[in-house]
This record gives structure tokens, C-alpha cells and sequence, in this order.
């Protein structure tokens, strides 16, 4: 079984940068290889199941990592995509370690893993002040979420949306520019 972990994103956005992601537990995962946007997958890491003992065919929204590693197992590269599921993954890009855009792989080897049942935490903080806050966390679920102000009090914008029915972007709305961090919890 995974221990949990810790990822620092190197990227940020104009206003704001999503800072952690902590999953406790990954269920489903494997070996893979990746050719543009199709994952084939290889064998189940040690102590996941593989996708095919977990989702049907044509399974759609799964919110997957994607990560190659040096000869060592350290992390070289990542990108979390909402994909769907046919012997194959197949899906859109959310956020990766390449500023967010799709990234270039290298000849390491590569997983593949699924974050649930387990709760996942994101952190976003916005850091200049601004009116509107997008967050896309690309998990396929809708959070429960606490949000800090810059002086470190808790407050409420006068807007949240989710974009429905994917469920990967949170947009909150403020009168006045607002800078701070949101603390979600998917599960």
C-alpha cells in the first residue's frame, strides 16, 4: 500500500497557484506507458488493484495521476487527468508539473493511480488580491471547502459555482478584491 504524500507544485497561475494535494490511500494504479493522450496500462503497482478489476468499460470522470520516475522512484514529472476508462485511459488535462500544460515524457518509468475511496485535500491560495478566484482542481467532485482570508479569518465570497457535471472547477466571487486560501476536502 502507498504511504501518503506530499506535492508541491513549481507551476503558478497569474492570481493564485494550487499549493498541496494529500491523498491517504491509493486503491486502484498501474505501470503504464503513454503515447499523446491514450494511457496503456502495464500491471498493477504493489498493493493496487488494476482499473479493469475496478471500473467497467467505458467508465468516464476518473480522476487519475499520471507520474514518471527517475531510476530511484523519485518523481520527475506529473499531471492529474479526468479520464475515461476502455482497456485504455483516455482523458483531459487538469494540472500538470509543466506549468500546467501537457508534458513532455521521458523514457522513465511511468504510473498510473486512481485517489479514492480516501479523501483527498487541496489547497489553493490566492495571492493578489483579486474579484474572481477559478480554481480547477480537476478531481470530478464536488468539495467541501473552508476559506481563509490574508489576516487569517474565515470567510464566505457572495459567489460559488461549480461547473456541472464535471465538477472540476470551483469559481468564487467577491465584491472587492479578496486574497487568501480555500481548504478542500473531496471524498
Amino acid at each position: 500500500m502507498f504511504t501518503p504524500f506530499l506535492l508541491m507544485s513549481s507551476a503558478s497561475q497569474p492570481v493564485g497557484s494550487l499549493v498541496r494535494l494529500i491523498n491517504t490511500e491509493i486503491l486502484v494504479g498501474e505501470n503504464c506507458t503513454i503515447s499523446g493522450s491514450v494511457i496503456t496500462l502495464t500491471g498493477a503497482l504493489p498493493g493496487a488493484r488494476t482499473f479493469q478489476s475496478a471500473y467497467p468499460d467505458n467508465s468516464v470522470n476518473i480522476p487519475v495521476k499520471i507520474e514518471e520516475l527517475d531510476i530511484f522512484g523519485n518523481v520527475l514529472h506529473w499531471e492529474y487527468r479526468t479520464c475515461t476508462f476502455d482497456t485504455t485511459l483516455t482523458g483531459n488535462l487538469n494540472l500538470s508539473s509543466n506549468s500546467n500544460s501537457a508534458v513532455v515524457w521521458g523514457a522513465g518509468s511511468k504510473r498510473a493511480f486512481v485517489f479514492h475511496p480516501s479523501k483527498s485535500y487541496l489547497e489553493y491560495t490566492q495571492t493578489i488580491p483579486s474579484t474572481v478566484w477559478t480554481i480547477s482542481h480537476g478531481m470530478g467532485l464536488l468539495p467541501k471547502y473552508k476559506i481563509v482570508d490574508a489576516f487569517g479569518l474565515e470567510v464566505m465570497p457572495p459567489g460559488v459555482l461549480h461547473n456541472l457535471p464535471d465538477k472540476t472547477i470551483m469559481t468564487l466571487t467577491w465584491f472587492e478584491p479578496q486574497a487568501g486560501t480555500v481548504e478542500m476536502e473531496f471524498n
